[in-house]
């Protein structure tokens, strides 16, 4: 049923176990995981405007690399391997930017954790996991923040 799953990571305690969830449900449907972090553009921010002298390219294609290293470490942890695994990082916002990659995609399923944060908190910060629901082409799967549940990853 799922041929191609989604799986966002803000590279967290929280993602880690929406990876871990991932990864079985490719193993158990034989399909293709993405593992997707978004960087925030950090030219997008509002303190960017008084951050005279940073050379926000290069700001972004070091935070680019060191996410590559951190996702391909995430990916190396999962046990056993799976045959079909890919990469990605992009850059923006993060909902907008995991909606629009399972539209290119044609993702058949998101897998993305959650901090499970009150209602009052959320209507204020918002939630990348309540927008990509409301949004996404496909299901998604909301993993929530389970204690002890680390260790469903090889830890590496």
């Amino acid at each position: 049923m799922f041929k191609k799953i989604l799986v966002a990571t803000d590279l967290g305690d929280v993602s880690t176990q929406a990876v871990a969830v991932a990864a079985q449900l490719a193993r158990e449907h034989e399909s293709s995981l993405c593992v997707l972090h978004v960087i925030v553009d950090p030219m997008t921010q509002p303190w960017s405007a008084e951050a005279y002298g940073i050379d926000f390219p290069r700001l972004i294609e070091d935070t680019q690399r060191d996410a590559l290293a951190q996702l391909k470490r995430l990916v190396a942890s999962i046990k056993p391997a799976l045959p079909i695994v890919r990469t990605e990082v992009l850059v923006g916002v993060p909902a907008s930017e995991m909606v629009r990659y399972a539209h290119e995609q044609s993702i058949d399923l998101i897998v993305v954790g959650t901090h499970g944060r009150g209602p009052v908190r959320r209507a204020f910060l918002g939630s990348v996991a309540d927008r990509v629901l409301r949004e996404a082409p496909c299901p998604v799967l909301i993993v929530r923040n389970v204690a002890g549940a680390s260790g469903l990853l090889d830890a590496a």
